[in-house]
């Protein structure tokens, strides 16, 4: 595949080829949540390819419908694993948004640029933000901004009512705040067998420390050393937004920050990991040398539930039997094309406890929850009737715990859970190990 990307130009700048390996046959579409949401063809990958296309050609000028077409695309990559002509939706899909960047609001591209590039990578103020959510949920917000709508409500105000509706909606989505708000990990035994660099990331170190600790726990349970170099956000969020530059500009800095050593990388986030992995597209020949080292950091980098796959000992003792699903983020299982490993995992999990664990296979596993970083945000509607068809599958499934490996998936599912009334826990892979690792010792 070429890089995924190319500088910005008022249209997309696409080899033909790569456009034209479409044949349209239309065994993408479902795969893709936005189409089977709205049947509609221009929120289909063929459609969206269609219209890329005669963009890219010259036939089609820019327009409302175009961008919508193109930003209502969640990048689940559905399409991708679906497509049997082995078509580079990534590539197109990510071309298009960096084109659509040139027609968006001066406002709008300013604020998404401050967000991008001030406000992810800087550790500070993204615990000025922890801070504050952890006020908000202290002094019961969300309890507030529903009494201010049942106070509203009757009242012919919708000037207010919308407002305060929409963030009512959107509170949903917000990440628990534990009581803990100390920022550091326990230090590697420095004694293990096998050594690895860490990637906590920005929103994933701050918003689900305690997670990233639990990947730390099983690293140092499986006799492996690691060390936590400077880094800075991944860059996935910038890139999805057609911010190139930024995107590019982040990238670089963790090359230079984990260049330092020649360890794997390991990634507690399936997100973070696969962005991390596609560096490698963000350059080609004439960026220079840093072609050749975004090569190499993007072949050290490590999904942390392939490590788990390894784990021969799984075997715990338990109060009580569990019944446990598992939720395939996309960006493990098509960015990154890991399908078996976490379903070898659970397994072995279930061969090794079949007095206290079951292994019960969710209907479309794989199929996007509707979460897609920060869709759920700009398109709630399209990510709640994407949601509601992946909860129908996990109520279903008549489950204890539903495991997924991303944050944004946490989020998205712990949402559905209390919308949509499902009775299942939601938990990381990391957490769940950890948790029977403790227990058992116990």
């Amino acid at each position: 595949m070429d890089k995924i990307i190319n500088t910005n130009k008022l249209f997309p700048d696409l080899k033909p080829e790569v456009l034209d390996s479409c044949i349209h046959c239309g065994l993408c579409l479902p795969a893709c949540p936005t189409y089977l949401s709205d049947l509609n063809e221009n929120h289909s990958p063929r459609g969206r390819i269609h219209l890329i296309k005669a963009w890219f050609e010259n036939r089609l000028e820019y327009s409302d419908k175009l961008a919508d077409s193109l930003d209502t695309c969640l990048m689940c990559l559905g399409c991708e694993t679906a497509c049997p002509s082995g078509v580079h939706y990534e590539e197109i899909i990510n071309n298009g948004k960096i084109a659509l960047t040139n027609y968006k609001s001066p406002f709008l591209r300013i604020f998404s640029r401050l967000v991008f590039k001030n406000i992810l990578p800087n550790y500070f103020i993204l615990k000025l933000n922890y801070y504050f959510l952890w006020i908000w949920q202290f002094i019961k917000g969300k309890e507030f901004i529903d009494l201010m709508l049942k106070f509203f409500q009757p009242v012919n105000l919708p000037g207010i009512v919308k407002p305060i509706a929409k963030l009512a909606q959107l509170q949903m989505f917000l990440p628990p705040i534990a009581n803990n708000l100390v920022f550091q990990f326990k230090p590697s035994s420095i004694n293990g067998k096998k050594s690895l660099n860490f990637f906590h990331g920005c929103v994933m170190e701050l918003f689900f420390h305690d997670i990233n600790q639990s990947t730390l726990n099983i690293l140092t349970n499986n006799d492996f050393d690691y060390l936590i170099p400077q880094q800075t956000c991944c860059g996935a969020l910038a890139l999805h937004a057609g911010e190139i530059d930024i995107a590019k500009d982040l990238a670089m800095r963790n090359i230079a920050y984990f260049g330092l050593t020649v360890n794997p990388i390991v990634v507690s986030g399936s997100g973070c990991a696969a962005m991390l992995k596609h560096y490698d597209q963000l350059f080609d020949e004439s960026d220079g040398e840093i072609f050749n080292q975004a090569k190499e950091f993007s072949n050290r980098v490590v999904d942390i539930t392939q490590i788990i796959a390894q784990i021969d000992q799984c075997k715990f003792k338990l109060k009580q039997k569990i019944r446990i699903g598992y939720h395939a983020a996309c960006h493990l299982a098509h960015a990154q094309k890991i399908h078996q490993e976490p379903i070898d995992f659970f397994e072995k999990l279930q061969a090794q406890n079949p007095d206290f664990i079951e292994f019960v296979a969710i209907q479309d596993a794989e199929f996007c929850c509707g979460s897609a970083g920060i869709y759920n945000l700009l398109h709630t509607d399209s990510s709640l009737a994407i949601l509601e068809r992946k909860m129908q599958f996990i109520r279903d499934a008549n489950l204890d715990l539903v495991v997924t490996s991303n944050p944004g998936c946490l989020l998205q599912l712990q949402a559905g859970l209390t919308l949509f009334n499902v009775d299942v826990k939601v938990v990381h892979i990391c957490e769940l190990l950890d948790t029977l690792i403790n227990q058992s010792n116990n």
